[in-house]
């Protein structure tokens, strides 16, 4: 399904259109410069990582510099959990319920489709547990799939 756009640049004034034509313009020259940027900067880092902290635990490590400055790098191990799998473990009795409840965390999170389905009366019910605010926005440059 097509999202409907928010404004067309053919709605503008010749004023506004080149307004806007000129602060995309400065946003992707900028972004254009950065990506590269980026990506070396991960390359070293991964290179120094590597060659500088051998064994790594989980967590903060660091190498003293000297001159009163740390190098630190924080390890990180990405752990995703297969639902399926659990179920069926748990299921088939694979596995002791008390171990789930030590190993797996259910977190309760809001359903945005659920919330924005409320009316406003529904979502007030909630205005001390639910909080809104806004993120930071996302912008891209594409050419539409016709």
């Amino acid at each position: 399904m097509a999202i409907a756009p928010s404004l067309v640049a053919t709605d503008l004034t010749e004023e506004e259109k080149q307004a806007l034509y000129d602060e995309v313009s400065a946003w992707k020259k900028i972004t254009d410069k950065i990506a590269p940027l980026v990506a070396e900067e991960k390359e070293l880092r991964k290179k120094l990582c590597e060659k500088w902290f051998k064994s790594p635990r989980e967590g903060t490590n660091k190498i003293v510099l000297g001159f009163g400055k740390e190098l630190k790098m924080t390890y990180m191990i990405t752990r995703k959990l297969d639902e399926a799998a659990l179920d069926a473990a748990s299921l088939a009795k694979l596995i002791d319920p008390e171990l789930v409840g030590q190993v797996v965390k259910y977190k309760p999170s809001v359903s945005v489709s659920g919330w924005k389905e409320l009316s406003p009366d529904q979502r007030s019910k909630f205005k001390d547990i639910i909080t809104e605010e806004p993120g930071s926005p996302q912008l891209k440059i594409e050419t539409p799939k016709r």
